[in-house]
């Protein structure tokens, strides 16, 4: 459960109604009077796409350590969403496929979550935020610019879509949870700050998604562990049975999205989707590059202003991390704002640091394929790793925790689990 704050701001401005804004308006609410979320869009009455969003037709997964956040969060969403279709879900008995070969899955802990789509969880976030009177949506709005005062960010200036008249909101935290298409580099170069560094990984693959025809069915990952690189997964939600496919050539018509399945290191996905049919067409994705803005190094950070989720760090899709990360940064800064909102200046600088201090790790798990000259010897060890996984379950048990951040990476680092790695190799 969220702490209440030992004292309140009067008003918070989220710029963003996506997941990383929603989780941010939840936390804002118990330490501050008042909470407006602006929103370029305007949200659909049912769970469906809009189009601030165009990623949201794509599987989506919420990691263990994602689920248990929110729930912490939202107590009992996890039963709403299940009545509203999402599926529960075992990820420690899901069959997953490494060039080829799947694990041996007996002796797996059950790691139980639930599974859905995008456009479910965010409606069911925004249900849940409606019940609280100290929040208020402003949608159909674009913020344009910050406004600067006295070294510190005291408010946004916005207009509605398609209108020339702007409007200032003014608020005592403004928090950019915009996304991966955030302006607040180049807002702070008109500022007068210096804009941030950016890393950024290409990962030189894109996406095709398709919806089947419901069916019971375990959630399937297959991926190759040599070029061409080749993904796939099969996931039941609410809607039907999502299929995704990821490769340095994404299919994008029939042909070639049955072509695709068709040469995948092994039958499962062709399998699941041998006796249904397709209901919807086929949806492409190409923006899947690692990218991190660098706004913990900047000498000089204004006051009154953080950035989170995408915002700050986007990463490659395939390996689900995105909605958790930012996740785990909305408990952050419950837990910063808890400790320190009243303690001075300096909070939301300290506040991106240590937001960077948390994307270290999964930015390694995520680059380390791409980046092989900066984290060779971190690719050979986990190129071996992987070898490992189809015959042997201590090591995919901690695998797969690690991959569900419900442990921390340096599991794998496990002196057993390096000596039979070492072993491996020079086998």
């Amino acid at each position: 459960m969220i702490q209440p704050s030992p004292s309140e701001g009067t008003h918070a401005l989220v710029i963003g109604g996506s997941i990383a804004g929603l989780l941010a308006a939840r936390v804002l609410s118990r330490h501050f009077q008042h909470v407006t979320i602006i929103e370029r869009d305007h949200y659909p009455t049912n769970p469906a796409f809009r189009p601030g969003v165009p990623q949201s037709r794509h599987i989506h997964i919420l990691l263990l350590r994602g689920q248990h956040v929110v729930e912490a969060l939202f107590p009992g969403i996890k039963e709403k969403l299940l009545k509203n279709g999402a599926i529960r879900r075992d990820y420690g008995n899901a069959i997953y496929y490494y060039g080829g070969r799947c694990p041996a899955l007996p002796q797996l802990p059950q790691l139980q979550g639930w599974s859905c789509s995008r456009e479910l969880l965010e409606w069911q976030l925004r249900q849940e935020l409606a019940l609280c009177e100290r929040i208020c949506f402003l949608e159909g709005q674009e913020v344009t610019d910050l406004l600067f005062e006295h070294q510190a960010v005291c408010g946004v200036r916005s207009r509605a879509r398609n209108d020339q008249a702007d409007q200032e909101l003014r608020g005592d935290l403004i928090v950019d949870a915009s996304g991966r298409f955030s302006k607040t580099p180049q807002w702070l170069k008109e500022g007068g700050y210096v804009a941030p560094k950016e890393t950024l990984v290409p990962t030189g693959i894109g996406y095709a998604t398709r919806l089947y025809e419901a069916t019971p069915h375990p959630f399937v990952a297959t991926q190759t562990t040599t070029p061409p690189r080749q993904t796939g997964v099969v996931m039941s939600v609410e809607k039907g049975m999502v299929v995704g496919l990821a490769g340095d050539d994404p299919p994008e018509d029939d042909e070639a999205f049955r072509h695709f399945i068709e040469h995948l290191p092994d039958p499962a996905i062709r399998e699941a989707i041998r006796d249904v049919s397709p209901i919807s067409k086929i949806y492409g994705y190409r923006h899947t590059e690692n990218r991190w803005c660098h706004f913990e190094s900047l000498r000089h950070w204004p006051e009154g202003f953080i950035v989170v989720g995408d915002a700050v760090c986007t990463f490659n899709p395939l390996y689900g991390q995105g909605m958790t990360v930012a996740a785990l940064q909305i408990q952050l800064l419950d837990a910063c704002l808890h400790a320190s909102w009243t303690r001075g200046r300096g909070f939301t600088r300290r506040f991106q640091r240590k937001v960077a201090q948390a994307l270290a790790l999964p930015w390694i798990m995520a680059t380390a394929t791409e980046a092989r000259r900066t984290h060779w010897l971190v690719q050979r060890y986990l190129d071996t790793l992987i070898t490992l996984l189809p015959t042997n379950p201590n090591v995919w048990r901690i695998f797969l925790e690690v991959v569900h951040m419900v442990r921390s990476p340096r599991a794998l680092l496990d002196p057993s689990i390096v000596f039979t790695v070492f072993a491996r190799r020079r086998r």
